[in-house]
């Protein structure tokens, strides 16, 4: 009797442990004026999608914006409340005004460092920051401009899985 009473306290300090331990397969996020998909890929890898757009008013009319991108992130432990992490990022950019004929493409490229931090099991909060090099050009002209920048990232998740 000993031995199944032990038994059934092992598995359910096994359960509660599990059930104390974040989720990290897969999320869905907001970010500002964005949207994410993060997928695991194991306790220490992650990939993300995100997207995000905004307007603004200017002299030239409304200017419309957007941003496609994908993420990879290599965490440096297994998943716990507060997950240090690193990554890099790949993004293409567009924009255009409203009234003129004014069209630009660009690309964001960049590394970063940060923290993951879990307020429940599937509720989470992210910031990175890390160094980018954005570059964009005006279609229909040889303008272009690049350079480098210091981008500051937030998010929060809530994870399905």
């Amino acid at each position: 009797m000993t031995f199944l009473g032990a038994l059934l306290l092992a598995s359910a300090s096994v359960v509660s442990a599990d059930e104390k331990t974040p989720c990290h397969s897969l999320s869905l996020g907001a970010m500002y004026k964005g949207a994410q998909v993060h997928v695991g890929l194991g306790a220490r890898w992650a990939a993300e999608a995100r997207a995000q757009a905004g307007n603004s008013g200017s002299d030239v009319g409304q200017i419309d914006a957007s941003a496609y991108g994908m993420r990879l992130y290599r965490y440096f432990h297994a998943p716990t409340r507060l997950r240090l992490l690193m990554g890099v990022e790949g993004a293409a950019t567009r924009s255009s005004a409203s009234e003129v004929s004014y069209k630009t493409t660009g690309t964001a490229l960049g590394a970063f460092l940060g923290a993951e931090v879990y307020a429940t099991r599937r509720l989470s909060f992210n910031l990175d920051v890390g160094p980018y090099f954005l570059s964009t050009s005006v279609k229909d002209s040889g303008i272009s401009q690049s350079g480098m920048e210091i981008v500051i990232n937030s998010s929060i998740n809530l994870y399905l899985l």
